[in-house]
């Protein structure tokens, strides 16, 4: 499943299929639920939410009337059960392991983004300029990020890029 050497070489491991389209989809529709709840709160109508492109613009429409729900709501997302069960699963720490950490740990609760432009106040909400995700966990300096994409990605969200 893994390439060691090109991951010595590269620093980087891309593992497609990893989890079962399923099983990502539970998070993705648990976070929509609570997102959900606070436009219901506000009388947003979700009761006509029948694809994600209609989510997404009761989404846009709960920034623009109250960002701070969207804040609160990101925070909650961050305790779903489903999110930390994920993060523990095996397939990641016998990955892990495949890679050469003998001994994989959590230096920081997993964290779901919510990156889209047109929710986003500043850019670096959006779009960060290069750099290393170790630093902001102060974990270790051979210290992994796992990367799981919970919808299709394209340049128009943010999409990762690996240099």
């Amino acid at each position: 499943m893994v390439n060691i050497e090109e991951f010595k070489k590269t620093g980087f491991q891309l593992v497609k299929g990893l989890f079962d389209k399923s099983e990502v989809d539970i998070i993705r529709i648990e976070a929509q639920e609570i997102f959900k709840r606070q436009m219901r709160q506000i009388g947003i109508n979700v009761n006509d939410i029948d694809s994600e492109e209609t989510f997404n613009k009761k989404l846009f429409q709960l920034f623009n009337e109250r960002p701070d729900l969207i804040v609160s709501s990101g925070k909650h997302i961050q305790h779903l059960i489903s999110l930390h069960k994920l993060s523990l699963d095996n397939r990641i720490t016998d990955l892990l392991k495949e890679l050469g950490f003998g001994f994989p740990n959590i230096c920081t609760r997993p964290v779901m983004f919510f990156n889209a432009k047109k929710m986003a106040k500043k850019q670096v909400y959006w779009k960060t300029d290069p750099h290393q995700d170790w630093r902001s966990m102060q974990g270790s300096l051979n210290s992994m990020v796992v990367w799981v994409a919970l919808c299709d990605i394209d340049i128009s969200l943010g999409a990762l890029e690996v240099i």
